[in-house]
């Protein structure tokens, strides 16, 4: 008896399982040629993983591959400190508030440098 071919995993749990993800702060694009948003990665035993970046939150997961923005800080994110992650978060919500078109206050637009304000 010949058994099935073997369906090939998806490309992301092929990533998941080369990449370690730790709970923590980083900087990550959301898209291509876009700002640095900062993100929080948290995990407990009790609730799972839990992200938070650009405003937007995942979570809670019990595996760190169980959204694709824990998957995108996981692969491109950088490591980063939680006073940057205040300062960004705290400027987001500034710039949302009072200059809604300024690059901060749009995380998941890319930067377009013919419409940038000079100094």
């Amino acid at each position: 008896m010949t058994q099935p071919p073997r369906q090939p995993e998806p490309p992301s749990a092929q990533i998941a399982a080369s990449i370690y993800l730790e709970p923590g702060f980083y900087l990550v694009e959301l898209v291509p040629k876009g700002p640095l948003v900062a993100a929080m990665v948290t995990h407990n035993e009790a609730d799972g993983w839990f992200a938070a970046c650009g405003g937007e939150t995942d979570g809670p997961t019990h595996e760190p591959w169980g959204s694709r923005l824990m998957e995108k800080i996981a692969i491109w994110g950088k490591r980063s400190t939680g006073d940057e992650y205040q300062f960004q978060e705290a400027r987001r919500a500034w710039a949302i508030l009072y200059k809604p078109d300024e690059v901060a206050a749009n995380p998941r637009r890319a930067i377009n440098l013919d419409k940038l304000v000079p100094f």
